[in-house]
């Protein structure tokens, strides 16, 4: 397999939470690479993975919006749809997410 990833990426196990289908559908995962451009996890069920889910990585206190780059069987790699400069830490996503009118 060739290397396509714009960044490396560090091996780290965080645990991580994929929220999709607006905000009403979660699913635990362990993050295994992480970088700024993307990250690989480790899921029990990636077939019901939508193409575009956000990321919580909660011991980083961070949010991302990613899209599912590859899937095989217990893993998947995410590539972050937003440059890592305008991810707001997960505290901030979720008020703005209770309060969709206010001002970050």
């Amino acid at each position: 397999m060739s290397e396509q990833r714009r960044a490396a990426r560090g091996r780290v196990i965080y645990g991580g939470v994929l929220i999709f289908n607006n905000r009403c559908s979660t699913m635990s995962c362990v993050v295994r690479d992480f970088s700024a451009n993307g990250a690989r996890i480790e899921i029990k069920h990636n077939a019901l993975l939508p193409d575009h889910l956000q990321l919580v990585i909660a011991r980083k206190g961070r949010e991302f919006a990613a899209r599912v780059a590859w899937r095989s069987e217990g893993a998947a790699g995410l590539e972050f749809t937003e440059p890592t400069a305008s991810i707001i830490p997960f505290d901030r996503a979720r008020a703005r997410a209770a309060n969709p009118g206010a001002r970050p």
